[in-house]
């Protein structure tokens, strides 16, 4: 049973989502059963065709990166384990690449390959949920992407009234408050990122027949006013890592990770200039491929793909991708699922951005 909330780190990016996450120990490779082989081969083998013509057809360099990273990440997705494990974080990868290639000839292959999966998701339900409370907002999250790739409206509502326990709010061991004044950017970036969902969920589809949880969105972005950024890399490296990753999460939450343009606020403005200084350090110090991808996925909802910076920045995660189209480090591939196509979840995200125009500025100073 997966035990993953989609974060934007190895934490968001973990997320989305939500997306803290609970260790995971499972191999990351294990020996296919039946099922994969019952879920719709053919179908998947025409995507990846398609996915080879268009690798043949361009000579784009990143378009080429972004072409093989899905290659491998369909190969790798085919199988069950991996599968329950990280089903949800799959379909957000695709359903992100998609978006930002939904008016390119990618676009229509990402469409049929998210309907693909949300299909097979659909399908095993009972199997991939337990029926607890914590499950319950795991369901949440992945539930807006299973609408928008055509699962059944009325079986998921069904499933969702039927197989979870009542509740309104996600077991949680620190308070909101609490996680403010500890300054615990780990505790607070989940808080931020279970709740977008939700946000995304009540915002898209308002009509849903079913009693959601109320959206705290807003509230908890607007308790982050005045909230400090005290973790210095030389003192703490890992509280550094944590509170930037924390950062990530608040510019993708704010902007629902690209499909909406970054408002300039006191918020976002602080944490650019913070960007700003940090960023010899972000690069050449850390040693965090999947912190860098998701900064440089950042500059560019802030506008900045164009700079040198960032230039210089997906040269270095062309340069770090894997003979076989992955990212990641031999332990990152060695490690759980999560672990295995995070790297190469945050390079597609970053590759695939387009650089958004300048941030308009804010008409809403909770933001």
């Amino acid at each position: 049973m997966r035990r993953v909330l989609i974060s934007f780190g190895v934490g968001w990016f973990g997320l989305w989502m939500s997306f803290a996450s609970v260790a995971f120990a499972q191999p990351a490779s294990r020996p296919l059963g039946n099922e994969n082989r019952r879920f719709f081969p053919e179908q998947l083998r025409k995507i990846q065709a398609q996915f080879v013509s268009l690798l043949n057809q361009t000579r784009a360099e990143e378009e080429r990166a972004i072409l093989r990273g899905l290659l491998w990440l369909t190969n790798y997705m085919k199988g069950k384990d991996a599968f329950e494990w990280v089903f949800c974080e799959y379909l957000f990868i695709v359903k992100t690449v998609h978006h930002f290639r939904r008016n390119k000839p990618l676009g229509k292959t990402l469409q049929a390959l998210g309907t693909l999966i949300a299909k097979r998701i659909e399908k095993k339900l009972p199997l991939l949920y337990e029926k607890s409370h914590s499950e319950k907002w795991l369901f949440l999250n992945a539930l807006p992407l299973l609408l928008r790739y055509g699962a059944s409206q009325q079986r998921l509502l069904h499933f969702y009234k039927t197989h979870f326990p009542s509740s309104v709010a996600p077991p949680r061991t620190m308070s909101y408050a609490a996680a403010r004044r500890a300054k615990n950017m780990e505790v607070l970036g989940d808080y931020l990122i279970e709740s977008s969902f939700l946000h995304g969920l009540h915002q898209r589809y308002p009509r849903l027949v079913v009693r959601l949880p109320p959206d705290r969105f807003l509230h908890y972005v607007k308790q982050l006013r005045g909230l400090p950024f005290p973790y210095q890399y030389a003192k703490n490296k890992d509280h550094y890592s944590s509170q930037n990753y924390f950062l990530t999460h608040v510019i993708a939450a704010l902007t629902l990770y690209g499909e909406e343009p970054l408002v300039l606020s006191p918020l976002t403005q602080k944490i650019w200039r913070y960007w700003e200084r940090e960023w010899s350090t972000l690069r050449n110090k850390v040693g965090d491929f999947d912190l860098l991808a998701e900064v440089l996925f950042c500059y560019k909802l802030y506008g900045r793909g164009h700079t040198s910076k960032v230039k210089d920045g997906l040269r270095y995660l062309l340069k770090k991708q894997n003979p076989d189209g992955s990212w990641g480090s031999p332990k990152d591939l060695a490690g759980s699922h999560y672990r295995v196509i995070h790297p190469t979840w945050t390079a597609l995200t970053a590759l695939a951005a387009p650089n958004a125009s300048r941030p308009i500025p804010s008409t809403r100073p909770v933001r």
